[in-house]
């Protein structure tokens, strides 16, 4: 039997913020579903970094209908795109434990596996829109889904004790470091593992943003939310965005949920120096947020949190479901709104 536990949510986020965030993030979700079971947008061949522009203005324009046709309260839709390649032989070499792992994560996600073609291509990792919250008035929001793909799995798990300096803007100059990241998940967001194909989640990410603050009011605020990988990639993005001037630290509200730890102390320093207001929400039966201790063994790096901690437990009879999303966090912040509301 499940058993939620309550946590009292930190402010200045009310408690329509985090339901927001939280159902946005579904649709980040459900919209990558209904893009992979119907298509896929390659990446034309190792000879070009791009699609042809008119496949690639498809794949935004499929997307953004998708997205909206999911939550016809969202106007100006960017869509925001990670290169995607095939498991090959990469699969193969994992354990027995760990590819066990990775259909858990899968499921925790409820994902639907893009990669099913010999070829890279685009999946969708999120978005970011206008939304007018009644009561509230217009806000903008940077949404990212959590692991959904086989190989994002993979992400996930591989790396530990492995970090490179966080140098950041990624897509201008002059970089300053920001302590030191997680490898494998700083090149998942920074460079698509430096292959050179396609545009990686970083400059899309950037470009998404910029399109949205060129078609709002400049006093517009921003909330951002990410769920498990997409938790990594957002502490990421929102340091990057930072740092690179595109929004001050008092426009935007970053929340993630079950989210994996990037950095180190370095970088923790350097993150709550910049990003002020950022809080982190975990059910302490999840086991994702615990595999930067799970998986680097004998190594000696140290992975810190960032942001203001909110936790409560919430066990469930199957694993997986400790980390859903869908089953877990959503229905929590729906419970903590409710319990906030009757003891105001």
């Amino acid at each position: 039997m499940s058993r939620p536990g309550y946590g009292l949510l930190p402010a200045p986020p009310k408690e329509e913020t985090y339901v927001l965030i939280a159902q946005n993030i579904m649709v980040a979700y459900d919209a990558h579903k209904k893009m992979t079971s119907s298509m896929s947008y390659q990446i034309a061949d190792r000879e070009s970094l791009e699609p042809p522009k008119e496949d690639f203005l498809k794949m935004e324009e499929d997307a953004a209908n998708i997205i909206r046709k999911l939550n016809l309260a969202l106007t100006n839709i960017n869509p925001i795109f990670v290169p995607e390649f095939p498991l090959g032989s990469s699969f193969k070499d994992v354990s027995d434990a760990e590819r066990s792992l990775v259909e858990i994560c899968l499921k925790a996600g409820g994902g639907t596996d893009a990669a099913v073609t010999n070829s890279w291509f685009y999946v969708l990792f999120g978005f970011a829109a206008s939304i007018d919250v009644p009561g509230s008035g217009p806000v903008n929001l940077l949404i990212y889904r959590g692991t959904a793909t086989r190989r994002e799995a993979l992400v996930d798990i591989t790396g530990w004790g492995s970090t490179e300096a966080c140098m950041l803007p990624t897509t201008q100059k002059p970089q300053a470091r920001y302590g030191n990241v997680q490898s494998t998940l700083f090149s998942f967001y920074k460079d698509a593992f430096g292959l050179g194909l396609g545009t990686p989640l970083s400059k899309s990410t950037t470009d998404a943003v910029k399109n949205v603050i060129n078609s709002s009011p400049s006093s517009t605020p921003w909330f951002a939310g990410a769920h498990s990988l997409g938790g990594a990639a957002l502490n990421l993005a929102i340091l990057d965005i930072l740092a690179a001037k595109i929004l001050e630290t008092s426009e935007i509200l970053p929340l993630t949920f079950g989210g994996l730890v990037v950095g180190d102390d370095d970088f923790k320093t350097a993150y709550e120096a910049t990003s002020t207001n950022s809080v982190r929400i975990v059910n302490m039966c999840d086991f994702v947020p615990a595999f930067c201790d799970i998986f680097q063994q004998d190594s000696p790096t140290v992975y810190a949190q960032v942001g203001t901690p909110m936790g409560f437990v919430w066990q469930n009879e199957e694993t997986w479901k400790n980390h859903s999303m869908k089953d877990i966090y959503l229905r929590m912040v729906f419970i903590a709104g409710i319990i906030i509301e009757q003891t105001i």
